[in-house]
């Protein structure tokens, strides 16, 4: 093949890299360096002309997942102003994958997608520039986020699913994204406690008030 691919490892997750033809490329995540070599080999066997694709259209996210039985949440946030998405759905012999997408009148634009692939495990390419991926933790998942020029992308792995986001959002709104989308019981928690405390202060006063008749 002629090009020459540089893999490391670092704390469970292996990383490769390369250059062709002036175009940078990476493949990271929390694989074997066999693992990852068998994904390189997987890049450069010949596609055949034979598959077939079924392509869907949803109403929302949590539609898409559901029809997909994909074992993960929809994102519980996104900033307002960006308005409704459009959610398409892939379906292959190997690969399922699902792509909701916004773009304002300001050119604001914000994709999410959810991917979940067969044993091939072909890669992801992400375009991204000369800074290097930043490890951000949230909810116990570890999300590699990543710049190219003024966009920002996020990826990582929940279960066997794959999921980016990616748009030309502040790097905060990035991140609010994925951690309310990682935090889905606060909400609950709070209404539970509020409920709690509304039932104690009902059970005092009739108590009291039990007490002030006797």
């Amino acid at each position: 093949m002629g090009v020459t691919h540089y893999i490391t490892t670092d704390h469970g997750f292996c990383t490769a890299a390369w250059v062709r033809e002036n175009i940078e490329a990476m493949i990271f995540g929390p694989v074997t360096v066999e693992e990852m070599k068998q994904i390189i080999d997987s890049i450069y066997e010949p596609i055949s002309s034979e598959t077939s694709e079924e392509k869907l259209e949803f109403n929302s996210i949590e539609e898409a997942l559901a029809e997909f039985k994909f074992d993960i949440s929809a994102p519980r946030w996104f900033p307002e102003r960006l308005g409704e998405f459009e959610v398409t759905g892939t379906i292959m012999p190997d690969h399922k994958s699902i792509y909701a997408w916004v773009e304002t009148d300001q050119k604001e634009f914000l994709g999410i997608s959810f991917s979940q692939k067969g044993r091939d495990n072909s890669a992801t390419f992400i375009e991204k520039d000369d800074d290097p991926p930043a490890l951000y933790e949230s909810g116990g998942v570890q999300h590699y986020l990543v710049t190219d020029h003024e966009w920002r992308k996020a990826v990582w792995m929940q279960g066997d699913i794959e999921c980016i986001i990616s748009g030309n959002i502040a790097e905060e709104e990035m991140k609010q994204i994925i951690d309310e989308w990682n935090h889905p019981y606060y909400i609950l928690f709070i209404v539970m406690l509020l409920h709690s405390i509304s039932l104690s202060v009902i059970y005092k006063t009739l108590r009291e008030m039990g007490g002030s008749t006797s």
